[in-house]
């Protein structure tokens, strides 16, 4: 039986602390391959495996590295302040620039998904400086649009908005349309053009799940049916993204989705069953929406 992720998570934590790790190639990089599949609770174990591989070679930047992947799966299970205290142990001055740009991505997306803008605006000026020319397009230019979300729910001028917007389209050259029109849809969203967003929503739902991103498939149907004025359709969109977020094992996020889908048409059963048992899972009480 597969365990509880929340065990796995806090043994990962745990094993991060005794750890003095080089990088684990083989390991991290079938990881990471199980992550793009969706297979969380395996990528976790994976990593663990990581972790008490390099602990034997003492390669500390290694270690630094399982640290940041092991936070961003945190952060897909909605577990905040795990992330965050894993975040805050990693010595970001040690680590090369690329694992220092991925925590700093990492950093950003985590407080925008909990719309603490005026964070991640302050935390992105404060960076920002630490960008390069010669750095990864594909990085650099997340990094950029996590900074203009940030930066419009901070109240910014919208002129300084569209120039990050502008040079992260630069950097990818069309390479990433999926991730520039979620960028657009978040930003149209938060300054108030539902219509836009709406839009733009829909083709980085298409993109997404052309190249099987399903967390982010999963973000945009759960706001897809907040911005719905049709019950149905929303209902729709909430029952998909439970849908998607129970076949990743993704408690938090489906527990949120279910219970939205249950207020609008509480038909599905499997479902309700399935919603009880994550809540238990949690340790969260049950309810009768």
């Amino acid at each position: 039986m597969v365990k509880r992720w929340h065990s796995a998570a806090m043994a990962l934590l745990v094993c991060v602390g005794l750890a003095s790790a080089t990088e684990t190639g083989s390991f991290s990089h079938r990881a990471q391959k199980l992550l793009v599949n969706g297979q969380y609770q395996d990528a976790l174990r994976m990593l663990h495996m990581a972790l008490q591989s390099s602990a034997k070679e003492a390669d500390y930047e290694g270690e630094q590295r399982v640290r940041i992947d092991i936070a961003q799966i945190l952060v897909h299970y909605q577990e905040y302040g795990l992330a965050d205290s894993l975040l805050n142990t990693i010595a970001e001055a040690k680590l090369d620039q690329r694992s220092r740009l991925t925590a700093m991505r990492l950093r950003l997306e985590m407080l925008n998904q909990q719309k603490q803008y005026a964070k991640a605006a302050s935390y992105f000026t404060e960076r920002k400086s630490q960008l390069q020319d010669d750095d990864p397009e594909g990085v650099r230019a997340a990094i950029l649009l996590e900074g203009a979300v940030a930066q419009v729910g901070n109240g910014s001028r919208t002129s300084s908005i569209n120039e990050l917007v502008d040079a992260a389209t630069d950097l990818l050259d069309d390479e990433g349309p999926g991730m520039l029109a979620f960028a657009r849809a978040r930003i149209s969203d938060i300054s108030g053009d539902a219509l836009a967003a709406n839009k733009l929503y829909q083709k980085a739902l298409t993109s997404a799940q052309k190249s099987h991103q399903s967390w982010r498939a999963g973000q945009i149907l759960f706001r897809l049916g907040e911005l719905s004025t049709n019950p149905n359709d929303a209902a729709e969109y909430f029952h998909r993204a439970a849908k998607l977020y129970m076949q990743l094992n993704l408690d938090r996020p489906f527990i949120a989705s279910a219970e939205r889908y249950q207020t609008l048409t509480p038909h599905d059963k499997d479902l309700a069953l399935a919603l009880s048992q994550a809540r238990e899972r949690l340790g969260l009480a049950n309810s009768n929406p």
